[in-house]
């Protein structure tokens, strides 16, 4: 049965071909093990078909230490959003928020959020211009969309660490 394969090879892996101590000598596949036999003099690459793993660091004396292949970790990008909460209370005294659906592909799909403005990376770091490009950005939003707004005031910056973005959130 598939499952019973698959439960021995990842005991096999638990047990005996241990990433930090392999038991080799121990293993029931020794004989056709393609790892063990990095440490021959002539070395028949099985990774070759492998478009992920880098040949360059595999050191022969190593044998099956040389897997499992960690992949290089990229670094995460900085981006900033700017947050609108725009709230009017209706004639009963009930706060309504003015509420966006996200695009229905990329990060957070068709999820409900308050409205916000994507901000470019700033060119340098001159704080008072990057005010300035947010109240400009602001602005521009909200006349484009034809909100009609008054007392807007910043109340600061919330960080959120995606996976892959370190996301800066200006409220």
């Amino acid at each position: 049965r598939p499952g019973d394969f698959n439960q021995s090879m990842m005991e096999l892996g638990a047990t005996v071909c241990t990433p930090k101590a392999p038991s080799c000598s121990d293993c029931p596949l020794k004989s056709i093990c393609l790892a063990r036999k990095l440490n021959a003099t002539t070395i028949v690459d099985i990774e070759d078909g492998c478009f992920r793993c880098s040949k360059s660091n595999i050191n022969c004396a190593d044998g099956v230490l040389n897997y499992p292949r960690k992949a290089k970790k990229q670094a995460s990008r900085e981006e900033t959003t700017l947050v609108l909460a725009l709230s009017k209370t209706g004639p009963e005294g009930q706060i309504h928020y003015a509420i966006q659906q996200r695009p229905a592909s990329g990060l957070l799909a068709n999820l409900w959020e308050l409205l916000t403005v994507p901000l470019p990376p700033p060119p340098a770091a001159n704080s008072n211009q990057q005010q300035v490009d947010e109240k400009q950005a602001v602005e521009n939003y909200l006349e484009e969309r034809k909100i009609v707004h008054n007392k807007l005031q910043k109340k600061g910056v919330v960080n959120h660490v995606f996976s892959h973005i370190n996301m800066s959130y200006v409220v």
